[in-house]
C-alpha cells in the first residue's frame, strides 16, 4: 500500500500497523503528520502543517481499540489537507526509501 486511504470503520491489526500507515501517508503526501495521542485505547495523528491564516491544517485520523478484540478501528477521519506540502520528511530522516514505504497490505483488516 503506497498511500493508505483511511476510511471510517477501517480496522488495523495493531497500533504499530496504524502508525506505519500514518507514516506512509505522511511520506507519500509530503505532509508533516505527527502522532499526537497514543495510549492503550486510542491513537490519533494530526497534520502539523500551517495554512495561510497561521492555523494548523485540519487533516486528522484517529482510531480506538475495539472492545473484546485486539484490533483498532478508525473513528475520526478529516481527509482534506489544506496546508502546503513539504519536500523533506522528518518521518523518513535517516531511513532509506524502502524502509519508509514498506507494504502494509498483510496487516490491514478490511
Amino acid at each position: 500500500m503506497e498511500d493508505p486511504q483511511f476510511k471510517i470503520g477501517m480496522l488495523f491489526s495493531t497500533p504499530e500497523v496504524f502508525k506505519a500507515a500514518v507514516k506512509q501517508h505522511a511520506i507519500k503526501q509530503q505532509r508533516p503528520v505527527k502522532l499526537v495521542k497514543n495510549d492503550k485505547r486510542r491513537l490519533r495523528a494530526k497534520c502539523m502543517g500551517v495554512m495561510g491564516d497561521n492555523k494548523h491544517c485540519p487533516w486528522e485520523v484517529s482510531a480506538a481499540k475495539v472492545m473484546a478484540e485486539s484490533t483498532y478501528q478508525v473513528r475520526t477521519y478529516k481527509s482534506k489537507h489544506k496546508c502546503g506540502s513539504r519536500m523533506k520528511h522528518d518521518q523518513c530522516e535517516g531511513e532509506s526509501n524502502d524502509n519508509c514505504r514498506g507494504p502494509l497490505e498483510s496487516h490491514l483488516i478490511l
